[in-house]
């Protein structure tokens, strides 16, 4: 009793100092120590007034206070701070509207610059836009700034000039795309990264990433993001296309209270990281988020110590930017051990004082850092000082990535970091002689020239690679298996193409591809339809113009129906408007697998015949590939013909602009396709016979080494369920998973040994809120369901689950 009745008097007497870590003065020490690595401040959106409005406080903790003048009727968004700290540009918006509205608005919102101090506000440009949440310009330098124009082009102005010039040949119609600062990459408010062509001011649209708010790094080599909800925030190395966290979600480093992560930014000098968190809040309007900010190494984009708090109030601050003055002495950066020079005109004088971060004080400008760390330099004499930073990192030699076989005689060598080459050696275990090496400027990425295709199981080895450190680190003596795009085979003609929403694509230009309604990916990430859809952007043109020219197609498919009662026919591929005009469809009418091609004499709708091709089951994944040119139509199944046929005769001259849909059609909402797609390629050529069975052996091999994720089906009764999300709520996302409580009472299939698990279904798809949901307590209900932690796919989903108690309880995800 003596013991429990301290122990409860040490954990009151704890409670306040808890609860001084809410305070700003609990935080005062932190921040001075931050503010210690140069002057700076940060700047974000705030809601505490009633309206958004742009606030600041300086890194050492003083002089919080509301930065831009209030503006009736309008909300001020997007901040974003100047190279040279002195000003910064905001957006102006109707009250009451915000970055995720889609664009054209029905009044123009105004981009305005403002000093540092709060003085000289103006309008810098009528009309612009966010690029999907807050984000909307990038300052190219003190002068340059990249923004999204109100029209959904992408501008640079000269902000004290006001003379523009356009980057984008066409608008983003929805919201826009920004470009970095060294003009390489783009992205809208949805992660993509997609290499920028400043001469052609053309963008290779990538996959999305999944998750939300990316942006970039001022050198042009990181991208980072939010990739999920709350968290990780992910960073992006933009040559080598690799992915991890720089800050986890629940990450330790957080505070208990503020673990929930958003809003992420990089300073220009690339030394400071800002963001909000909250305390298991995700609204990103209503949550009680607070600006925090860390060191941060800009080559690695890896957190220095802890992140700092800078905010306390209970409303909503979020988006902000971080300036750090740059050291007099610079910064520099490389691996241990590192000898140190620092200059500066002063310095010419002498009689100079230094602290050298690591302990040791001395009266040189070099100093040498055996061991990895972060350390602020500093020169004293008299009342002048000087300050550097030096971050060394721990030393270690370059490693191979991938050794990529790209063209059938041209190999791609991706290091993990800038390599250079010493008197390199490559060579084949076939004897196939390199004709020729190319390294990247960058240092990324090592191009080899074949004179001839590599054998099937070839190897590189290499030597003479170091990389870029002061003390140069070697590549030992490394042999790497050649790697191939398992798929497509055939490249040539090939003009779409898209294995799974996982799967990196060998063209070029990546079309994105969009699920709309219920369409979902599986946890192998191919297409889910049931009544909803896929459409693809940027492909319509380019498909209508390739196939128009060759008056040929190749259409490649693998599909399993969900059933054998569709009819329509179902559309499981459709390159058309509406149901009475395409340019083909592949489609199905019970179970067989049918074919509408237009051409001047089967008519504009392509049922002049409609061609049945094969029938098709249920069972398993099915191959389907169908080839047309000179009158003749081809089916192969599992890569073999099963239908050769002169039905279908002419050529494509009557094409039209029509749209790429899978599982239903463009703009009727009642052929909908239900089961699985993926693997679809579409060329503007005939695959030989050969060509088709090599397509088939090499997806067949994709399919084959997946390894089995468990089913399992259940009688269960519904205990408790988590409150259902709302889409304000779940803003910026369109959908959500919901977590209920069921005892399990039958097993019918699969193996579940749990008496109590949890289950998520979905609450909100496309931004509406899914039927089923209002089953009540008590009552059994059949599931069909998997494993929650097998299924990838749903890791950026946001997820409520606010049950009590059942935390150790296993957790499936209904596949329904």
């Amino acid at each position: 009793m003596k013991l429990g009745y301290f122990l409860l008097i040490m954990l009151l007497l704890a409670l306040p100092v808890l609860a001084q870590r809410n305070t700003p003065e609990s935080w005062a020490t932190e921040q001075r120590q931050l503010a210690a690595n140069g002057d700076g401040y940060l700047v974000w959106e705030s809601n505490r007034t009633g309206n958004w409005r742009i606030w600041t406080i300086n890194l050492d903790g003083s002089d919080e206070r509301m930065l831009a003048p209030e503006e009736k009727g309008r909300d001020h968004t997007c901040p974003h701070i100047s190279p040279d700290g002195l000003r910064l540009v905001y957006l102006s918006l109707p009250s009451g509207e915000d970055g995720y509205n889609k664009f054209p608005r029905k009044s123009p919102c105004p981009l305005y610059i403002i000093n540092r101090d709060g003085s000289g506000n103006r309008k810098l440009v009528d009309d612009a836009r966010a690029y999907f949440e807050d984000r909307a310009a990038v300052w190219v330098d003190a002068q340059r700034l990249i923004y999204v124009g109100g029209d959904g082009q992408t501008y640079q102005i000269n902000v004290d000039t006001g003379v523009r010039d356009r980057l984008t040949t066409k608008p983003e119609t929805e919201y826009g795309f920004l470009i970095n600062a060294t003009k390489t990459y783009a992205t809208t408010g949805f992660p993509s990264f997609s290499p920028y062509q400043e001469k052609t001011k053309s963008i290779d649209v990538q996959r999305n990433q999944s998750g939300c708010q990316p942006y970039f790094s001022n050198d042009g080599k990181w991208g980072f993001w939010m990739g999920g909800a709350g968290g990780p925030i992910n960073r992006f190395n933009l040559a080598t296309r690799a992915v991890s966290p720089i800050l986890a979600r629940d990450d330790a480093r957080m505070p208990r209270e503020r673990h929930y992560l958003y809003f992420p930014m990089l300073s220009r000098s690339g030394l400071a990281f800002a963001f909000a968190a909250s305390p298991e809040q995700h609204d990103h309007f209503t949550a009680d988020y607070d600006i925090f900010a860390a060191l941060i190494n800009p080559d690695t984009l890896e957190i220095i110590g802890n992140p700092v708090r800078y905010t306390f109030h209970p409303g909503c601050d979020r988006f902000p930017d971080i300036y750090l003055v740059p050291r007099e002495l610079g910064q520099q950066t490389d691996e241990a051990p590192y000898t140190a020079r620092f200059t500066h005109k002063e310095l010419a004088t002498g009689g100079w004082k230094w602290e050298y971060g690591d302990g040791t004080t001395g009266e040189e400008s070099t100093h040498n850092y055996p061991e990895a760390g972060s350390y602020t330099v500093e020169a004293r004499k008299g009342d002048q000082r000087l300050r550097g930073v030096v971050m060394v990192s721990k030393a270690s030699a370059p490693t191979v990535v991938s050794a990529m076989l790209v063209e059938k005689r041209k190999l791609v060598v991706t290091f993990n970091e800038p390599v250079q080459l010493k008197n390199p050696q490559f060579s084949l275990t076939s004897q196939t002689l390199i004709e020729q090496s190319t390294l990247q400027e960058d240092g990324y990425r090592l191009t080899l020239q074949l004179a001839a295709e590599p054998k099937p199981d070839d190897e590189l080895t290499l030597s003479g690679v170091t990389d870029r450190a002061q003390r140069p680190n070697a590549l030992a003596v490394t042999k790497v298996k050649l790697q191939r795009v398992a798929w497509p085979v055939s490249r040539d003609g090939l003009a779409f193409c898209w294995a799974t929403a996982k799967t990196p694509n060998p063209l070029r230009i990546t079309h994105a591809v969009k699920p709309h309604g219920t369409a979902l990916y599986t946890h192998d990430y191919a297409m889910l339809l049931k009544n909803g859809s896929f459409t693809v952007e940027g492909i319509d043109a380019p498909l209508l113009q390739a196939c128009k020219a060759s008056n040929a197609l190749t259409i490649e498919a693998v599909i399993q129906p969900a059933n054998l009662q569709q009819k329509g026919p179902a559309r499981i591929i459709s390159f058309s408007t509406n149901n009475k005009q395409r340019n083909f469809t592949l489609g199905q009418e019970d179970n067989n697998i049918v074919l509408r091609l237009r051409t001047p004499q089967t008519g504009t709708n392509g049922t002049n015949p409609t061609v049945t091709l094969c029938q098709i089951d249920t069972k398993e994944p099915t191959h389907i590939t169908v080839t047309y040119a000179a009158n003749k139509l081809i089916c192969y199944v599992n890569g073999k013909a099963t239908l050769t046929t002169d039905q279908v005769k002419g050529d494509f001259s009557n094409w039209d602009v029509q749209h790429i849909v899978f599982g239903n059609e463009w703009s009727a909402d009642d052929r909908h396709w239900a089961g699985t797609i993926e693997g679809v390629a579409l060329y503007s050529r005939v695959l030989s016979a050969s060509e088709v069975q090599a397509e088939y052996t090499s997806y067949k091999a994709i399919i084959d080494a997946r390894i089995p994720v468990p089913r399992v089906t259940v009688q269960a009764k519904l205990l408790a369920r988590s409150t259902m999300p709302t889409l304000k709520e779940i803003t910026p996302y369109s959908e959500a998973l919901v977590v209920y409580t069921y005892q399990v009472e039958r097993v019918y299939a699969g193996e579940c040994t749990a008496k109590i698990i949890r289950v998520a279904h979905w609450a909100i798809l496309d931004k509406q809120v899914q039927p089923g949901l209002g089953l009540k307590e008590d009552t059994s209900v059949e599931l069909a369901l998997e494993p929650f932690a097998l299924n990838p796919q749903l890791e950026s989903t946001y997820l409520k689950d606010d049950i009590e108690g059942a935390d150790d309880a296993p957790v499936y995800y209904d596949i329904r």
